[in-house]
């Protein structure tokens, strides 16, 4: 089997005979530059996609598990920043309350037109 090597990294496996095209050989399936740049291992050799080359052993070995990443400590807020937010809060609250007293009015008013057409 031929392997596609990008960084050390199993990007692709190409089978020698592939059952989509019985009989031909890689050679003819793929352009000759393109074959040359592929690694030849045996068949029984134990690799899967993303795993990783050594090229001085010639064996390959699934990736590292990533060390995980501790999550940010949480800021505290700057001087005057609390003050701030706070009165954006209390302006978006008397902004939705006159919303939907403005939204209570409206329903108000149509069904008071309801009344005046369908009567």
């Amino acid at each position: 089997m031929y392997i596609l090597l990008t960084n050390n990294i199993v990007t692709e496996i190409i089978p020698d005979e592939n059952p989509v095209f019985p009989g031909i050989p890689i050679a003819q399936r793929y352009p000759a530059d393109f074959v040359a740049g592929l690694l030849h291992v045996a068949d029984d050799t134990e690799v899967a996609q993303h795993w990783v080359h050594d090229p001085e052993t010639q064996t390959f070995f699934e990736p590292p598990a990533p060390e995980p990443v501790a999550p940010p400590e949480p800021a505290e807020p700057e001087p005057g920043e609390l003050e701030i937010l706070q009165a954006e809060n209390k302006r978006l609250t008397a902004q939705v309350n006159a919303l939907s007293e403005q939204q209570a009015f409206y329903e108000d008013c149509i069904a008071e037109m309801a009344s005046v057409v369908y009567a």
